[in-house]
């Protein structure tokens, strides 16, 4: 044991009895949010998945404010150049059509 006083004894400090309350607020989980029926309206390119040898954008990343809850955004992928639909969580290693090499996201 030391006799040199802990981080806790020297910032730590009780805590007021009574903190704010915060809201709660309840999101449903949809599997597939759709712009169509999900998005407020709001939505820009968040980014490109590209090619790393040739540089074919493969899909664009899109960023979609959800309907009624503003300042929170769902994305989706959309496909470009060929490419087949992206579903997340099943597609994994995607690479490029025309050289087979690894996709990036820029």
């Amino acid at each position: 044991m030391t006799d040199r006083p802990s981080w806790q004894d020297v910032y730590g400090g009780r805590l007021p009895d009574h903190l704010p309350a915060v809201p709660r607020v309840d999101t449903p989980y949809v599997a597939s949010p759709t712009c169509a029926e999900h998005c407020s309206g709001r939505h820009e390119c968040d980014g490109l998945v590209v090619c790393e040898h040739c540089r074919v954008p493969a899909y664009q990343i899109w960023q979609h404010e959800w309907r009624g809850r503003g300042g929170i955004y769902f994305s989706l992928s959309q496909p470009g150049n060929g490419m087949p639909p992206y579903i997340t969580g099943q597609m994994t290693n995607v690479t490029c059509l025309s050289c087979g090499q690894p996709l990036r996201r820029h």
